[in-house]
């Protein structure tokens, strides 16, 4: 499968504008969803903002980014986020934020109503109930059967619906082992996804590797930390950011190491996809078109692959065809 670059909406220029296309500002846009209907929603970091493109590329503000509060729940309109970095859905359509300078978890229900789901606020880390449990550096979350699965620091926590949170895998300190839950050690992780079968990946940053954990909480590494890829790859990890997978569980990654998007099967098949080596801004064939910084990914129903780029401050999208 070949692919097209194309910029989807936002351009080379910080902003705060809705619109269509290249009309619409974001500010270092971050981690991705995509809803059933296939609009994707947008952490806007900068603009402590969620924005929604459609799937004609105009691009509205769902919550946030209108206050000069940094924290507030209620109706989205008047609802503050702090930095939010990563978001994922669950299956009834409700939307989870990492609300990374919050240190929270935050949900919009159907209603546009915004609500804290776990987290005091405080930068350390304890488990329990809603909001006695803290975080220490939640970055992003992903969904799979009732719970939400979260990265913090070192560790992945697990927030049942009702916000209770225990940690699932890794330790306080950081390392590179495998192993079951607690005995794992993970480097900084930046992102998080599951796959249809309840697995789950994380990008490792400190230790440029793909990890993933089982539902019995087994930790493996799939790819990078220093292992030779398999027969059949192209190339090798080396600063990888963002995670998303797609339905035959291939894992796609963002890699600002060398400005690229990879692919990587679940045999650990690591093959380039986008990018051609080179920073910069530019549409087209995928392997001679150029990123600024690869961010948050995710993959479509329909094959396409999106891509916010933060130093572009933009949506680009990765569309195949035979």
């Amino acid at each position: 499968m070949k692919y097209q670059v194309v910029t989807v909406a936002g351009g080379l220029d910080a902003g705060f504008i809705d619109g269509m296309g290249e009309v619409a500002k974001f500010n270092r846009p971050n981690g991705i969803a995509i809803s059933r209907q296939g609009s994707v929603f947008i952490a806007d970091f900068g603009n402590n903002a969620i924005r929604r493109v459609s799937v004609i590329g105009e691009v509205s503000t769902i919550a946030g980014g209108k206050s000069i509060s940094t924290f507030q729940d209620g109706l989205a309109p008047l609802a503050a986020f702090l930095n939010p970095r990563g978001l994922t859905f669950d299956t009834d359509g409700n939307l989870y934020i990492a609300d990374f300078g919050n240190n929270l978890i935050r949900q919009i229900d159907g209603n546009l109503e915004v609500t804290t789901l776990a987290g005091s606020g405080a930068k350390k880390h304890s488990e329990g109930e809603a909001r006695t449990a803290s975080f220490e550096e939640i970055r992003d979350v992903a969904y799979f059967s009732g719970y939400i699965f979260a990265v913090d620091r070192y560790k992945v926590r697990r927030i049942s619906r009702t916000g209770s949170v225990v940690t699932w895998a890794g330790g306080a300190e950081s390392g590179l082992w495998d192993g079951t839950g607690a005995q794992a050690r993970f480097g900084t992780l930046s992102a998080i996804t599951t796959d249809v079968a309840g697995n789950i990946y994380v990008v490792d940053a400190d230790n440029s590797a793909i990890r993933y954990i089982t539902q019995l909480q087994r930790v493996g590494t799939l790819a990078g930390a220093d292992i030779t890829p398999p027969e059949g790859s192209n190339t090798f990890l080396q600063q990888p950011v963002g995670i998303a997978v797609d339905l035959e569980g291939n894992c796609w990654v963002t890699d600002v190491g060398d400005y690229t998007v990879k692919k990587i099967t679940p045999k650990g098949v690591i093959t380039q996809i986008a990018g051609s080596l080179k920073q910069g801004h530019l549409d087209g064939n995928a392997l001679l078109a150029e990123f600024q910084h690869p961010s948050g990914i995710g993959v479509a129903s329909d094959g396409r692959v999106y891509i916010t780029d933060i130093a572009a401050h933009s949506l680009r999208c990765l569309i195949p065809y035979p």
